[in-house]
């Protein structure tokens, strides 16, 4: 062996070769021991006997502190076991030993979770999304796990990442939640209804559950009713779900009382009625009684005239019979004749027959209320009119405008949303959007919902001008308030609304 080689090299290469022949076989020793410590632990395991695998396990480690195959059997091992506390703290160490193996998070945050520590586990969930923001189900637990802890505005962000990655009924749901939680009304209905509208029978079945109870407790009985028709149409009318059943009860207690009051009004009608056809026939009675007496009157009187005239004839030509005198009484009046005996003193008038083309559909029966200043009937007109095109944006834009008219701020935001979420395109809706949230949300969420619209219709004069009143109502800067005036105006039309206000703010800041 090596024959052209010295001895001395020789013995050097023999020498190094017995080393590293030495150290592999350490290195597949100690893989076998390993192996041995977690095979035997299995086998205790299988056995049903905690204790043994444990101390096994244990063993193993003391032997091989740098092995993390050991460090998370053992850890599994006593999760298992109940052992929660030194099972966190094991794969805690198999961090720091590989920095690596960040999915451990994971496990320690729903270890954290199982003891109740709701913040040590959205410390742990937010160490894993470090490097793996794309994980859906860790943006859920840390939603579900900021709830716990109030932190509703880290839950409602956790929440809208979890959907952002896969929109669904769920993700929805929970916003939905966490909003009506916030007491924020108009977000909690519009994701309530963004849930339900996946018609899956999960988590949407529970979004529409919760929007006919939300509604109901709004005493918002009529959108209430149309909810509850689309929950039976999907999913029975004889539904267990408690909230379901209770908002029934409400809305049938409701129904009834309303054909009630409907059916009493009938019969207010009909009474009046009668009593005004009765009232008719007495004085069409009384009239003609009249002119009976007066023709009865006026044939004695004539009678009696013409036997005073056979009795005093001499006296014909400086006296007038009694009937001559009342004629002449009447030429000298003012007042009309008298109706003779064969016609009505009241004669009835007879209403003109109303035209088809003159009665208006509902919807225009709902803009004219609206045009005439009667809002409140206006927005009764437009529920009714939804009950049957609930998909229509147009009804809840102008529903929107009505409620908007009252001053009904929060009413008007869940109708605008109802509208924007069937037309996001339409600049209209967008721009009564914007000036709705102004009178619901504080200012800066109405601002930054604002410029988001500017960027989404960068050539809508109106939505630039809400943008300028909005930073202007809240005292910003003028150098920004006057940049937000030039660029409305570097896109308005001469005599556009608005176009006055901001020449005048650019010229004398007011």
């Amino acid at each position: 062996m090596f024959p052209d080689l010295k001895p001395f090299q020789r013995a050097n290469i023999v020498a190094s070769l017995a080393i590293i022949m030495a150290f592999l076989a350490g290195c597949a020793s100690r893989e076998e021991r390993i192996q041995e410590f977690q095979s035997e632990a299995n086998e205790a395991l299988f056995e049903n006997n905690s204790a043994a695998a444990l101390k096994t396990l244990r063993k193993g480690l003391s032997k091989f502190p740098d092995s993390n195959e050991l460090r998370i059997s053992l850890s599994r091992t006593l999760q298992n076991s109940g052992e929660l506390e030194e099972a966190a703290s094991l794969l805690e160490q198999a961090i720091q030993q590989d920095p690596e193996a960040d999915q451990l998070w994971v496990k320690i945050g729903e270890i954290r979770a199982s003891q109740g520590r709701s913040q040590d586990a959205v410390d742990a969930f937010q160490a894993y999304l470090k490097n793996h923001a794309d994980d859906f189900l860790a943006w859920k637990s840390v939603a579900i796990e900021n709830e716990k802890l109030g932190k509703l505005t880290n839950a409602i962000k956790a929440a809208a990442k979890w959907n952002e990655i896969t929109p669904s009924s769920q993700p929805a749901l929970k916003l939905g939640q966490l909003y009506l939680t916030s007491r924020n009304i108009p977000q909690a209905r519009s994701w309530f209804s963004q849930a339900a509208a996946y018609e899956d029978d999960y988590a949407a079945k529970d979004a529409l559950a919760e929007l006919i109870k939300l509604e109901t407790s709004l005493k918002q009985l009529q959108q209430a009713a149309i909810w509850m028709q689309r929950y039976e149409q999907r999913y029975g009318a004889n539904s267990s779900d408690p909230r379901i059943r209770e908002s029934k009860t409400i809305l049938d207690n409701w129904e009834r009382a309303r054909r009630e009051i409907a059916e009493a009004a009938a019969q207010l009608e009909l009474e009046r009625s009668a009593l005004e056809e009765k009232r008719l026939e007495e004085e069409e009675t009384r009239a003609a009684q009249q002119a009976e007496d007066l023709a009865s009157s006026l044939a004695i009187a004539t009678e009696t005239n013409s036997e005073v005239q056979q009795e005093n004839p001499t006296e014909e030509e400086t006296t007038k019979p009694p009937l001559a005198l009342f004629d002449d009484g009447l030429e000298d009046s003012p007042m009309q004749p008298i109706a003779q005996a064969d016609e009505p003193s009241n004669p009835i008038e007879e209403p003109e027959a109303t035209t088809d083309a003159l009665e208006l559909t509902p919807y225009e029966a709902a803009v004219a209320a609206y045009e005439a200043g009667d809002y409140s009937e206006a927005t009764s007109l437009f529920w009714e009119l939804l009950a049957d095109n609930v998909d229509d944006p147009q009804l809840w834009y102008r529903l929107s405008l009505a409620c908007y008219a009252q001053e009904n701020w929060y009413d008007a935001e869940s109708a605008i949303l109802e509208a924007k979420r069937r037309a996001p395109r339409s600049e209209v809706i967008v721009h009564q959007y914007l000036e709705t949230i102004v009178k619901t949300q504080n200012t800066n969420r109405a601002l930054e919902e604002i410029k988001a619209m500017r960027l989404l219709f960068p050539n809508s004069p109106p939505i630039a001008l809400t943008l300028a009143q909005t930073l202007r109502n809240a005292s910003a800067p003028r150098s920004i308030v006057s940049a937000a005036y030039r660029d409305f105006l570097a896109i308005a039309k001469p005599g556009d609304s608005g176009t006055q206000e901001a020449n005048r703010y650019l010229q004398n800041g007011n």
